[in-house]
């Protein structure tokens, strides 16, 4: 990684502990300038991370999936509750839409609702007991609302995607954006056994935000924050 992802600054820095790499998955580096924090993954290598999300990175969904995407949708319900009151008819995207239940959701109330997801069952999934056929890219139009939920943290230049995102967005269109803050888990007061910082950082998330970087990012693509919580 030649630039930090949120500030574009240069001074990076692998993070080490007791002299050896944090994780044993790949480099982490910290970004001096804005302390921002992503896996070293080289954007020559996104084509193999397409690959791998289309065919390795989920199974086929399965009953655990009712009880996440249950749980998922809820919250989104929710969080969504006070924008979608008497509004008819919304142009809704959807990046990652796994297997397409927020895009039925969506559907049902009525709007306009389209998708894009990398993992081949899913998208078959969401044709055959959805209805919703899915493209690995989301379709060329001007959306209402783009829904990025725990996406961000696997794409390899998240600022480059944002900007394309938002440009897709009608002048008074809004994003839903979700994203681990796995930095939380340091302050975290349970009482759990800390042994190291393998378990705190998924293989598979490029990018470790803190509530400061993400919101950094945010920033830098020109995004104002309308609404916000960290309970997702």
């Amino acid at each position: 990684m030649a630039n930090c992802y949120v500030c574009q600054g240069t001074d990076l820095k692998p993070l080490q502990y007791e002299g050896k790499p944090i994780h044993s998955k790949g480099a982490i580096q910290l970004c001096q300038g804005c302390g921002s924090l992503a896996f070293d993954r080289k954007v020559e290598s996104e084509g193999a991370l397409k690959e791998f999300y289309r065919k390795l990175y989920r199974p086929a969904p399965n009953v655990l999936n009712l009880l996440t995407t249950t749980n998922k949708l809820n919250y989104i319900r929710i969080f969504l509750a006070d924008y979608l009151k008497g509004k008819e008819g919304l142009v809704v995207g959807d990046v990652g839409c796994a297997t397409g239940y927020v895009l039925n959701f969506f559907r049902q109330l009525g709007h306009r609702a389209f998708g894009a997801e990398l993992t081949l069952t899913y998208r078959r999934f969401a044709e055959h007991y959805y209805g919703i056929p899915v493209a690995e890219d989301l379709p060329e139009k001007a959306y209402d609302l783009i829904v990025i939920y725990h996406v961000l943290e696997h794409l390899t230049e998240p600022d480059k995607s944002l900007a394309k995102y938002a440009g897709m967005l009608k002048p008074d269109g809004r994003l839903l954006i979700a994203t681990p803050e796995w930095l939380d888990y340091i302050d975290e007061a349970s009482g759990l056994s800390f042994s190291g910082f393998e378990h705190l950082f998924h293989p598979h998330h490029i990018n470790l935000f803190s509530k400061r970087s993400i919101q950094n990012l945010f920033a830098n693509a020109g995004l104002v924050v309308d609404k916000q919580d960290f309970i997702q």
